[in-house]
């Protein structure tokens, strides 16, 4: 069954669940109410944390739990001491029907936000871009590091580079870029320049490893469209107070 629809079943189960702990006044119906209440409440709770793991890769899992685990606790906290309120205000049975339609209410207005096919995402390492070629050791903490890629774009595909280079400039952003962004030489049209900045020389390293499977193939989109007869020329810029590389034929690898 598709997860998404899961979930809303599951919350519709869990709201009318509610309605029958404030509604029923059997003790042979309230077990089967609270049973239903438990499988509909695991149902979404392990639909949710599946979808929190698999839509991000393993480089910031941690922290993405860390957030989602704080989101969820807050809304807990907060919907402990509202509905806890409510009941003391008015009735138990008042505000368990208030949290049936919440629920309701809830489910219908996420309904359009997808958490099924995560799993689908490829989001191992990719391991494509080689290491930068360096002239003299570059120290970890070094920085800022300018790189710059060079693309060489038909005028035709000018729409479809630049909609693949929104892609890339978020990918760019995600893994740690602070600056980001894609220029056009005005004296030869259709060579673009890409460029981006890490705080430091480590941070570009990061970046190396950050880059997943699913990012390769935006990658290699942008290497089909680029018309030079070599590879997009890729140059690094490093900031700070150790001596700069000695000057050099600009190499050419696949950190695109």
């Amino acid at each position: 069954m598709d997860r998404d629809l899961l979930v809303l079943l599951a919350t519709l189960s869990l709201a009318l669940s509610l309605v029958g702990l404030a509604l029923t006044r059997s003790w042979y119906v309230l077990p089967v109410v609270m049973l239903v209440n438990g499988f509909a409440w695991i149902t979404v709770l392990s639909s949710l944390q599946i979808a929190a793991q698999t839509a991000v890769p393993a480089w910031v899992r941690a922290r993405a739990l860390a957030l989602y685990i704080m989101v969820f606790s807050a809304g807990m906290a907060a919907g402990g001491l509202s509905w806890g309120a409510l009941a003391q205000r008015t009735s138990p049975e008042l505000a368990l029907l208030v949290a049936a339609a919440g629920a309701v209410i809830g489910g219908l207005l996420v309904w359009r936000v997808r958490i099924a096919g995560t799993e689908d995402l490829n989001l191992r390492p990719a391991g494509h871009w080689p290491a930068p070629e360096l002239s003299v050791p570059v120290s970890n903490d070094r920085g800022p590091v300018l790189v710059t890629i060079e693309y060489r774009i038909d005028d035709a595909d000018r729409s479809a580079f630049q909609a693949q280079m929104r892609a890339l400039g978020t990918i760019r952003r995600r893994d740690g870029a602070v600056v980001w962004g894609v220029v056009e030489d005005v004296a030869t049209p259709g060579i673009h320049l890409e460029y981006f900045v890490t705080p430091s020389w480590l941070e570009h390293l990061r970046q190396h490893e950050r880059i997943t499977a699913d990012d390769k193939a935006i990658q290699e989109v942008l290497r089909e469209l680029h018309r030079g007869e070599r590879a997009p020329v890729v140059r690094h810029f490093v900031g700070g107070h150790d001596p700069l590389p000695k000057a050099g034929v600009p190499h050419h690898h696949s950190d695109i």
